[in-house]
């Protein structure tokens, strides 16, 4: 199961993750300096990407608005992915049409230190979501080449959460670039109901 693990990650508030080759991540929840004191393995994400602090506020501030509909997707040119995502509104929003690019931004699918996680379930934020379908997560403070609670650790996940970790810890259909992921089946409105997210602080919300 685990020999597509590339290694793992810390972030600032002590969130473990693991990356695996596929460039999907599973989260072990840290409740340090959170509001919210739930810890613990998180369903593995659809894809994950790494961008700067900016550009996760000020995608966090459109994503999450429940007031327009918007997804995130990759930018492809010529079949090839570019290293750029635009966020691309899906039904129209005052003067603005479907279709609109709001904001167009560079990402990596390699962690490193200074970056932060954006954890993709569902690309797709409709009218009344407030974007749960993607994690983004805070800074990353520290890489390592191993993940100590990969195997026997995911073997002891409460029994609450074990089907779900098996369901979701098979590697991901579709490749890199995320392509699709708005319409990632694996991820029913019940499974991103149980996932521990948190609203971005900034960005904008008005277009």
């Amino acid at each position: 199961m685990d020999e597509n693990l590339l290694g793992g990650f810390v972030t600032e508030r002590g969130s473990e993750y693991a990356h695996y080759g596929d460039a999907t991540t599973i989260r072990n929840r840290s409740g340090a300096m959170h509001k919210d004191k739930t810890t613990g393995i998180q369903p593995r994400s659809g894809k994950t990407i790494f961008m700067d602090k900016e550009t996760t506020n000020t995608l966090g501030g459109y994503f999450q608005n429940p007031d327009m509909a918007t997804k995130l997707e990759p930018e492809i040119i010529d079949g090839k992915a570019t290293g750029r995502a635009n966020l691309v509104l899906i039904q129209d929003y005052g003067p603005k049409k479907a279709g609109t690019v709001l904001q167009s931004v560079n990402y990596s699918t390699k962690p490193s230190v200074g970056q932060y996680p954006v954890e993709i379930y569902n690309s797709a934020s409709n009218i009344g979501d407030t974007g749960k379908g993607i994690h983004f997560g805070t800074k990353i403070t520290k890489l390592m080449k191993k993940v100590p609670w990969v195997g026997a650790g995911l073997a002891a996940a409460t029994a609450s959460n074990a089907n779900e970790l098996k369901e979701n810890l098979t590697e991901a259909a579709s490749p890199i670039p995320f392509g699709e992921l708005g319409n990632a089946e694996m991820y029913d409105a019940e499974t991103l109901s149980r996932l521990v997210n948190k609203p971005v602080q900034g960005g904008s919300k008005d277009i």
